[in-house]
């Protein structure tokens, strides 16, 4: 299964719609809440550090991830907005959406929080490495080391057990926008202006790729 992953910086991605109405039928309403505060531009992932990235499979949204601020007001960043839709769980979707945040967030900070809800957001959370710590409005913690992920190729941008694809056959025309993104905006993990592709592993992943409720 190739994933591609799009940093989100003008609207959100095409096929929001879906992935809003699909987290609401599961019980969560963390989409809608993304929705409202980018709208009315109470959070547009744009602070220092921030980012929102969707997560594309054969040309459909099947997830999307971001990193804020911690709101508690501490030097941290926090995992937010995480959501991976059912039919694309235990493909690798979450996985990668996490370690390319991880890798991002090492520019700024060397603490990462967030807030499992569930039990599965905490499995999966905690696969990745993060340890329960239930303060401040957080439930997990992750204090990164300085140098290069552990899960995340930053000079190639590929996700463990992953290999690169080409391009697709008739990639957008020059401005044109993939995934609510301009080409060429898409530059803060060295994307340039080509979407980087990836190819997640055929191996079952550790646990159910299912990082709701965040």
């Amino acid at each position: 299964m190739t994933v591609v992953l799009m940093p989100v910086l003008t609207s959100l991605p095409a096929g929001f719609d879906a992935i809003r109405a699909e987290a609401r039928e599961d019980g969560h309403n963390h989409m809608e809440r993304l929705a409202i505060d980018w709208a009315s531009g109470a959070n547009r992932f744009d602070a220092v550090g921030e980012a929102l990235l969707a997560a594309f499979v054969g040309g459909e949204l099947a997830g999307v991830g971001g990193l804020t601020i911690d709101p508690a007001g501490s030097t941290a960043l926090r995992m937010r907005r995480f959501y991976v839709r059912p039919r694309f769980r235990r493909h690798g979707v979450g996985r990668c959406l996490a370690e390319a945040l991880m890798a991002k967030a090492r520019d700024v900070t060397n603490v990462l929080v967030l807030n499992a809800a569930t039990e599965l957001a905490t499995r999966f959370w905690e696969a990745q490495g993060f340890v329960a710590e239930h303060r401040d409005g957080h439930t997990h913690v992750l204090r990164l080391t300085t140098g290069r992920s552990p899960g995340f190729d930053e000079a190639s941008g590929l996700c463990p057990e992953t290999r690169q694809e080409a391009l697709p056959p008739g990639p957008p025309a020059k401005g044109e926008a993939l995934g609510g993104v301009p080409r060429g905006r898409a530059s803060w993990w060295g994307l340039g202006a080509t979407p980087r592709l990836f190819l997640s592993s055929e191996r079952s992943p550790r646990v159910m790729d299912n990082p709701d409720g965040l």
